[in-house]
């Protein structure tokens, strides 16, 4: 399924006009999903206040050709006069789809489904999902929403957020999760006062937002990936779009025409690499100056890992046959003695055929030379690691 990133909109604690340009500013930087919060509705003026500046909002988006979603649950249904198999309404309010905060036991959720996009609460395993789908619900409009956690240390155990979305991935239902804006951001809206920062998992809640993004596209589980509040910045924004651009990157000959690679070489090997998109993304630091076919294998090539994977390296052999004809001359470091997990380096000539393939370190090895020495992958990216198995396509980018 295709990678998703979406934002969240909270227009009742925001000008609408604001929120406006907000879902402007993320649908010109690629994201396409909108979700917002319809738990507290009220009857009174300032409700439908509220709820006349949301379905603006939603609208908008909506217009854009973004998915919008809204979160609901038996109080709303209430508070609206409405039944729960009403669907109607949320499409006049601008929504494309809904989320059920709540356990319906299956039978609201199928019938829904026959009609609407219905996003189900993931984060609690997926007894729902499976009542749904025995129950006639259409697995191509249902989608496994895990939930955001303000709070500090309750985010999702990791190893049971995998498993679960993993279930939902084999049983063909899209998945979603919650990154976080950094909770010392200014000017950032969530539903509630507390704010410990609004991740999914524990270990993203001090995280950047591109350390969050490569890791859920790491995993390969999670479709949809959602800010959890309103008040990313341009910057963030651009950054959230770079990312997408990463992913569906094209190569020019024009990019590398100045290598001296040959018109017929670049065709070959372009026509394979710009139909791959990399599932893993490594941000690289203490990166080295190193000659410009160096810099082009690590920082522009899509690398594939062998299938016939060992314990000591994610080793990359395509660049050896691109730059076949360029000379990797040896960079000496007189005080390394191995090359520690993490070091991205590229073979040079003294390793005679394999010049130009691109290794990660995975189990320390012996310096002997015959390796120049590119960076090393951040620290936090040492979790994507495990997941660059036999084939994987992976992609390295600077530490901005």
């Amino acid at each position: 399924m295709k990678k998703r990133i979406g934002i969240s909109i909270y227009p009742n604690k925001a000008d609408i006009e604001d929120t406006i340009k907000y879902i402007e500013l993320a649908h010109a930087n690629g994201l396409s999903r909108v979700f917002a919060n319809l738990l507290e509705v009220k009857q009174d003026e300032e409700g439908q206040r509220n709820l006349s500046n949301l379905k603006k909002c939603l609208t908008f988006a909506r217009d854009l050709g973004m998915e919008v979603i809204v979160d609901v649950n038996p109080k709303v249904y209430q508070a609206l006069n409405i039944k729960p198999t009403e669907y109607k309404y949320f499409l006049e309010l601008g929504a494309t789809g809904i989320r059920l905060d709540e356990d319906f036991q299956g039978e609201v959720e199928s019938i829904l489904s026959q009609n609407i996009i219905v996003e189900l609460n993931a984060s609690s395993g997926p007894s729902t999902m499976i009542k749904t789908l025995e129950k006639g619900g259409i697995a191509e409009n249902l989608i496994a929403c895990h939930n955001f956690y303000p709070m500090e240390y309750t985010g999702l155990k990791f190893e049971k957020f995998e498993k679960w979305s993993k279930w939902f991935k084999e049983h063909g239902v899209r998945t979603a999760a919650f990154i976080t804006l950094p909770r010392e951001q200014k000017n950032v809206f969530g539903p509630w006062d507390v704010n410990d920062g609004m991740p999914t998992i524990e270990e993203h809640r001090n995280a950047t937002l591109s350390q969050q993004i490569r890791h859920f596209l790491a995993m390969d589980t999670i479709d949809d990936i959602i800010l959890s509040q309103q008040g990313a910045t341009e910057r963030q924004m651009k950054e959230i779009g770079e990312i997408l651009d990463l992913v569906n990157e094209e190569l020019m000959f024009d990019e590398i025409e100045h290598l001296g690679i040959s018109q017929k070489n670049f065709e070959e090997f372009a026509a394979i690499r710009n139909k791959m998109k990399p599932k893993c993304i490594f941000e690289v630091t203490d990166i080295q100056e190193v000659s410009p076919t160096e810099d082009f294998i690590a920082f522009k090539y899509l690398h594939v890992n062998r299938f016939d994977v060992n314990d000591y390296y994610i080793r990359s052999s395509y660049p050896r046959l691109t730059f076949i004809n360029n000379i990797i001359e040896p960079i000496k470091i007189t005080n390394r003695k191995v090359w520690k997990v993490g070091d991205v380096v590229v073979l040079n000539k003294e390793y005679g055929r394999y010049a130009g393939e691109l290794h990660i370190i995975t189990k320390e090895i012996p310096y002997t030379g015959k390796r120049n020495y590119i960076g090393r992958i951040k620290e936090f990216d040492h979790k994507i690691l495990k997941y660059v198995d036999g084939g994987k396509r992976y992609k390295l980018i600077k530490e901005k």
